[in-house]
């Protein structure tokens, strides 16, 4: 006889009337980056910005959450400024997010962004 299901970071266990314990694997979401861009479109006047575009796409047959980070990095490939962004995505779906990176300024056009996903 089942006495209850208990979900525990994508494990379900059933505790079946004898103390047997079944443990089911559940799938994750699993995310990829699609493609990155970026343009000018946030500049104003002389004040130079970079605005950041990554496409995310749920390759997995389950919906999830994926943690973007959208990084400007410096002509070397150093990190200088990461915004984060959560974003909810269902199975087989595509998500654009932005960032508008206003300290592009500083480093000029010589400046150069990536986009994670975890």
């Amino acid at each position: 006889m089942l006495r209850y299901l208990i979900p525990f970071l994508g494990l379900a266990s059933l505790a079946c009337g004898a103390g047997n314990v079944l443990s089911v694997s559940t799938p994750l979401a699993h995310f990829v980056v699609v493609s990155k861009d970026s343009n000018e479109s946030c500049s104003k006047l002389l004040d130079y910005c970079l605005q950041v575009s990554c496409q995310i796409s749920n390759d997995s047959p389950v919906p999830g959450q994926a943690v973007v980070d959208i990084q400007l990095l410096d002509k070397t490939g150093a990190v200088l400024h990461t915004d984060t962004e959560r974003v909810d995505i269902g199975p087989g779906d595509t998500k654009t997010v932005s960032h508008d990176f206003t300290e592009a300024k500083l480093i000029g056009r010589d400046s150069q962004y990536a986009c994670t996903v975890r």
